[in-house]
């Protein structure tokens, strides 16, 4: 048994610094076509734990040999703990960040809020599991906003987008939006009743101030502004504050943050560098997964903050034959439309520039999902051909294929 085990010590110590030579891990992947992937991190493995054993074979016939396997194997068993002393370093991070219970504040009468967000979260921050999230939405009014103002307690709320674009210039936008009744509601949209129906609008920005603001923010972190904290690596962090009052200058009555991040798996591999980016590898590293902190519960901090809200608005079954499809959206409903139409009330953007990204893409987002609804309402035909007079937005990305469907302005 002793004579097997030299031999295969030495062929994977051998094949295992071939490995670590940088090109050669790569090399060996594009000419086995990936299939060797699993072997970058087998044949480390079974080196270490090879090399875990050498002092148990050397005290083979000595009363020392179970102490020394319990020595030897006390490495690769270390590699285990490296989890959850990153899971430990995160949780230490969020605390020197400050969080903030939710503090209920009192509020007299109907109020207003300010809710200052990204205009999208950023593509590298994703939870884990596939649920409709209250934190961020695809339209400027996104579910938080909607169940504010049908909550009984807001009057509106402006939503501010830090990071909205004209093309590709940077801009600070922002719009106010209100609840609506009857009349107003059918005026909008013929789809909703004359009355009994309740709906939100963009409406004109008189610049009240707000009773409360709600800060919501991603922030994507690259090396450069890691901060030091092995083994754990930070991916980013998004955070949720509130302020009791009309700006970011007033009390915190709430501060939350989630932390994305990588951490060790408890694996050894090669470093096998990567294609087209001039990366050889070379090397072992520590293989790594993807973890997160408890997601932000921001329902509930609003709730207790005072702010009663309204339910979710609940989307429309999807188009049949397109249940299964992700990429293919709900149909739009009359809120929707009533979107698209109080956007257009408003007239023409006042910013030469035209329309910004986010809210010239509340009319083209319609337009795309207007595609998947069947039968496409009156009321619909006419905010569509309404949307394409706006001089404010250059490009219809999806009007030539609601056409092709038959939907015309003659």
């Amino acid at each position: 048994m002793v004579r097997p085990y030299f031999i295969l010590l030495a062929v994977c110590t051998a094949l295992t610094l071939l490995f670590a030579v940088p090109g050669v891990a790569l090399i060996v992947l594009i000419f086995t076509f990936g299939l060797t992937v699993p072997l970058l991190f087998i044949l480390p493995m079974a080196t270490i734990l090879l090399w875990a054993l050498l002092p148990a074979v050397l005290a083979r016939n000595s009363w020392l040999r179970w102490p020394a396997l319990a020595l030897g194997l006390a490495l690769p068993a270390s590699l285990l703990l490296l989890p959850g002393m990153a899971d430990r370093e995160a949780r230490a991070m969020i605390a020197a960040k400050s969080p903030v219970a939710p503090q209920p504040i009192a509020l007299a009468g109907q109020v207003g809020v300010e809710i200052i967000r990204n205009a999208s979260h950023h593509p590298d921050l994703w939870n884990t599991k596939g649920v409709r999230s209250d934190f961020y939405g695809d339209a400027p009014c996104f579910d938080l906003c909607e169940r504010l103002l049908t909550g009984g307690k807001v009057a509106w709320v402006r939503i501010t987008l830090r990071d909205d674009a004209f093309t590709n210039d940077k801009a600070e936008t922002s719009a106010r939006f209100v609840k609506a009744t009857d009349a107003a509601c059918h005026a909008a949209s013929a789809d909703f009743a004359e009355a009994g129906a309740t709906c939100i609008l963009f409406a004109p920005d008189d610049r009240q101030p707000a009773a409360l603001v709600l800060d919501l923010n991603d922030d994507r972190i690259w090396r450069d502004r890691a901060t030091a904290a092995w083994p754990l690596e930070e991916i980013g962090t998004r955070t949720a504050t509130a302020y009791a009052g009309a700006s970011v200058e007033a009390p915190v009555v709430f501060r939350a943050v989630q932390l994305f991040y990588s951490r060790p798996n408890g694996l050894v591999g090669f470093d096998g560098g990567g294609l087209g980016n001039g990366n050889a590898g070379g090397g072992f590293l520590f293989a790594r997964t993807r973890a997160i902190t408890p997601p932000i519960d921001l329902a509930a901090a609003v709730t207790a903050l005072g702010l009663p809200l309204g339910p979710p608005r609940p989307l429309l079954p999807k188009t049949p034959g397109t249940e299964h499809n992700i990429f293919i959206p709900p149909p739009p409903d009359a809120q929707d439309a009533a979107y698209v139409a109080s956007l257009l009330s408003l007239g023409p953007s006042p910013d030469p520039r035209g329309r910004s990204n986010a809210f010239a893409q509340v009319v083209n987002g319609w337009h795309e999902r207007l595609r998947w609804k069947d039968p496409i309402t009156a009321a619909d035909r006419d905010i569509f051909c309404a949307s394409l007079l706006d001089p404010s937005i250059r490009l219809f990305f999806w009007a030539d294929q609601l056409r092709n469907k038959g939907l015309r302005c003659d």
